[in-house]
C-alpha cells in the first residue's frame, strides 16, 4: 500500500514537472466551432429525414385506408351489410307481429310431456345422491388431515 502511494506521488510529480505549455493560436476555438457546425448540420439533416418519414407515413396510412374503402365498396360490403341489417329488423318485426301465444303453449306442453324422458330415473338420482354424500365425507376427511 505504501509503495503504491509513493509510486503514485512520484508519477504525479514527474508529469507535473514534464508539463510544457503548447501554443494554441486559436486552434481549439476553430475545432470547437467546426464541431458545433457539424452537430447543427447533422441535427438539421436528422430533423429533415424525420419529417420526410412522417410525411410518408401519413401518406401511406391515407392510401391504405382509401384502398381498403375502395375494396369494401368494390366487393359490395356496405350494401350487403345494409341488407343484412334490414333483413334482421324485418325478421324481428315479423316475429313480433306473428307472435302466437297458443303455439308457445303447445311447445311448452310438448316439452313438459318429454321432460320425464330427459331426466334421470329415480334409481339414477338415488345413486347420484349417495355418490355425492360419500365424496363429501371423503373430502371433509381429507381437509381435516391436511389441516393437521
Amino acid at each position: 500500500m505504501k509503495n503504491q502511494s509513493i509510486n503514485e506521488r512520484m508519477l504525479s510529480q514527474f508529469f507535473a514537472d514534464a508539463r510544457h505549455p503548447v501554443t494554441d493560436d486559436g486552434f481549439t476555438v476553430q475545432v470547437m466551432e467546426r464541431v458545433e457546425a457539424l452537430q447543427v448540420s447533422a441535427a438539421m439533416h436528422q430533423h429533415s429525414a424525420t419529417r420526410w418519414l412522417r410525411q410518408w407515413n401519413i401518406m401511406l396510412n391515407i392510401a391504405g385506408v382509401l384502398g381498403g374503402i375502395v375494396l369494401l365498396v368494390g366487393f359490395g360490403f356496405f350494401s350487403k351489410a345494409w341488407d343484412a341489417i334490414q333483413n334482421g329488423i324485418h325478421s324481428v318485426l315479423v316475429g313480433i307481429m306473428t307472435f302466437d301465444p297458443s303455439e308457445l303453449l303447445v311447445q311448452l306442453m310438448l316439452f313438459m310431456h318429454r321432460l320425464p324422458e330427459l331426466l334421470p330415473s329415480p334409481t339414477q338420482l338415488l345413486a347420484l345422491e349417495l355418490a355425492l354424500c360419500i365424496l363429501l365425507v371423503l373430502g371433509v376427511q381429507k381437509l381435516e388431515q391436511s389441516a393437521r
